[in-house]
């Protein structure tokens, strides 16, 4: 539990140490997570319905969470409901009918831009024996296809009998109380110890140019960016903060090459990669990335408003987090997952130690050197091809990307090294 001043409701959730990382079948976990979400939106759980409490499923690297919100009287109530959805759940028409969602969700994936582009990055920045992440845990239409409601069913009972679990409680109740509660709603449950720190090797990899042909958009689409270590500090998020900024200075309002550069971060447990995206016209596109590459070399040159700004950000975030109840659920799911020491009342109760300009020079130097940059551009072939033929780069379809595994790297013949994006 948490306690801090928070008005009319509680943000609670039950976490289960296991999310796509461990599954057996590539989709398992989503599926599941799914699955259980549209037995609690079609009024199957009636507990649920009485305290007018919307489930949010949400499944990352090492563990699968259930969390509604309600008034602080209905906890009890809740928990309750929360623990009887989970073993009660038997609808095999809403196992089907989240299977077609999860088919439409890679069907979509295929077409999607900005999604081909962070999984184009994930399967180039990680090591190719990280292929856990791959699809980060949409699973294929093969893997989808094959799991069946029995196996899906099995899955469940082996996650509620067997991995670690936890009940996070955050407003302003007693913490005796909230033991009771949890005890009431799932006593009957084995008892577990504390979840064990999986470790998920996360090796990185020198840079590389990936192109994916898809053809029917006005716009191509550029991520550049590279794998940081877990917990990443300020600094690196000043980084990326001045990279983006100097991307849109150029980009946007200098030579009008994009609709706009903006961070793009995804930080789940060992996976953590920070970059910069941004949409162009196709024609644009190699001009785009180079200016994308060669952002962060400005951080060589930080300016000491970059710095203070960047600082500023950090400094108003960790105040608005303070008094937001799913970001205090959030650290106590992290505190769980990893192993921690639970905190003891509010969570937040200092500011983050804030980067001085050698941090973030150290920063720019162990992780955003152009040699270390990922670039991933996705549009018509037709037109960014031929802007390609002098770059040594991959070239990955959609299909290979979404498909079982990672498909062989294609390279023209003459071999040009990445750092060609570079501005000369």
């Amino acid at each position: 539990t948490s306690r801090f001043d928070h008005p009319a409701t509680t943000t609670l959730a039950l976490v289960f140490g296991r999310g796509y990382v461990h599954e057996r079948v590539p989709g398992m976990a989503m599926l599941l997570a799914a699955w259980l979400q549209l037995e609690a939106d079609t009024n199957l759980s009636p507990g649920l319905d009485a305290v007018g409490a919307v489930v949010s499923t949400a499944v990352g690297v090492r563990s699968t969470r259930l969390m509604v919100t309600v008034e602080h009287r209905d906890v009890p109530a809740a928990m309750q409901a929360l623990s009887q959805l989970l073993i009660q759940a038997d609808s095999e028409l809403a196992f089907e009918t989240a299977k077609g969602h999860l088919r439409g969700l890679v069907a979509s994936h295929r077409r999607s831009p900005a999604q081909l582009t962070r999984l184009a990055m994930v399967q180039s920045t990680l090591s190719p024996s990280s292929t856990a992440f791959d699809s980060l845990g949409l699973g294929t239409d093969a893997s989808l296809e094959s799991i069946s409601f029995a196996a899906l069913k099995a899955a469940r009972n082996e996650m509620v009998t067997s991995v670690s679990a936890c009940w996070l409680v955050v407003g302003p109740h007693d913490s005796d109380a909230a033991h009771a509660w949890a005890e009431a709603a799932s006593g009957s449950w084995p008892n577990r110890a504390s979840p064990k720190v999986v470790d998920v090797p996360v090796t990185k990899q020198p840079g590389v140019v990936t192109f994916v042909p898809l053809r029917g958009f006005n716009t191509a689409t550029v991520l550049v960016g590279t794998s940081v270590p877990p917990h990443p500090t300020p600094a690196v998020q000043i980084v990326v903060g001045v990279a983006s900024g100097r991307s849109n200075h150029v980009m946007r309002e200098l030579t009008q090459k994009t609709y706009g550069a903006h961070p793009d971060v995804l930080d789940d447990g060992p996976l953590s990669l920070w970059g910069v995206t941004a949409r162009v016209p196709p024609k644009d596109a190699k001009d785009a990335a180079r200016f994308m590459v060669s952002s962060f070399g400005t951080v060589k040159t930080l300016t000491e408003q970059q710095l203070n700004y960047g600082t500023a950000e950090n400094v108003a975030a960790a105040y608005m987090q303070r008094s937001l109840a799913t970001v205090h659920l959030l650290r106590l799911h992290e505190a769980f997952e990893r192993g921690y020491t639970f905190p003891i009342g509010a969570p937040f109760q200092t500011l983050p130690a804030l980067p001085g300009p050698e941090h973030v020079m150290d920063a720019y130097r162990t992780h955003f050197l152009a040699k270390q940059l990922h670039v991933v551009i996705v549009g018509d072939p037709d037109v960014i091809g031929p802007q390609l033929k002098n770059v040594t780069h991959v070239v990955r379809t959609p299909d290979e990307i979404l498909g079982p595994q990672r498909a062989a790297r294609r390279l023209p013949r003459r071999d040009c090294a990445p750092a060609s994006f570079r501005i000369r």
